[in-house]
């Protein structure tokens, strides 16, 4: 078998060993915290929690315009219902193993549309590169200006972060560059924007962990809200960079304790987790009125 493909191989099988694997630790440990847990709950304040849902929510509206910057940059149009409508319905595939269905199947739907396969690889890249640099950048900037215990990381934040923006900022011209037949529409204007598009998404994402976190253990200053919405957001990119956990499973849970300065005891990882099953009742619950709509 030639390397690349045997790396490919590797490459695609951690993916979904993973996946189940990391699955079944979290619930292990959510098993082993389930006492603490319950007293969380059952002290945890309602209303932050329908917030923190409605936040993460409202942040799936938000998605489907990103997808329509970056399809416009490389110089296709779809209409906006046709991108917000795949995104919804494909909700669901998130949680299948390996990670990749959702994307998949907006793929397949773009290609049913008239998209062609090279503009929707290149979509896909695009998200990714931004999704990633974004929270970096964004998260960082939140860590080093919330004046907080941060700082025992600060200098991997801020290289980190200095690395993100200037790996955003040289992108669109190394590109250019390299493919400038398909990526002669990407202007400083349009990449702009997309990254704010991106930006916007991961605010109101770190907005609802904030909210999510306030509902359990509490905390309303400005500088904890920058703190725990930096941290999200951090835990959350060094989990899109693991490669081997599909949607950071695992990696984000156990990054997000460490940052935050607690202990990495199951309940903390646990109550970090639960953050995962917000995700899933909104995502589920906006999948299956995706489909009800189509």
């Amino acid at each position: 078998m030639p390397l690349s493909r045997l790396h490919s191989h590797i490459w695609s099988r951690s993916k979904w060993i993973f996946t189940p694997f990391a699955l079944l630790f979290i619930g292990y440990i959510v098993w082993l915290s389930r006492f603490e847990i319950d007293r969380l709950w059952n002290a945890s304040d309602g209303i932050s929690l329908l917030i923190a849902c409605l936040l993460l929510g409202t942040a799936h509206f938000f998605s489907p315009l990103a997808s329509r910057k970056i399809l416009q940059t490389l110089g296709v149009k779809v209409d906006y219902r046709v991108l917000l409508r795949t995104h919804l319905c494909r909700l669901p595939a998130r949680y299948l193993p390996g990670g990749v269905w959702h994307t998949v199947g907006r793929a397949a739907d773009l290609h049913d549309h008239g998209v062609p396969s090279a503009v929707i690889a290149w979509m896909v890249a695009l998200e990714n590169v931004l999704a990633i640099g974004v929270a970096f950048l964004l998260g960082g900037a939140l860590l080093l200006f919330s004046n907080t215990q941060a700082m025992s990381y600060g200098w991997m934040v801020a290289l980190t972060t200095a690395s993100s923006l200037a790996g955003l900022v040289v992108l669109p011209l190394f590109v250019r560059r390299l493919w400038p037949d398909d990526a002669r529409n990407m202007n400083i204007a349009r990449w702009t924007a997309c990254c704010v598009w991106f930006a916007v998404i991961w605010a109101f994402h770190a907005a609802a962990f904030v909210a999510y976190t306030i509902a359990l253990v509490g905390g309303n200053t400005v500088a904890h809200a920058m703190y725990t919405g930096g941290v999200y957001l951090f835990s959350w990119a060094i989990g899109l960079v693991a490669f081997f956990a599909p949607q950071g499973i695992g990696v984000f849970e156990v990054t997000t304790v460490a940052f935050s300065g607690q202990s990495i005891l199951p309940a903390n990882i646990a109550m970090v987790a639960g953050f995962r099953l917000c995700m899933l009742v909104v995502d589920l619950f906006l999948g299956v009125g995706g489909r009800l709509q189509r």
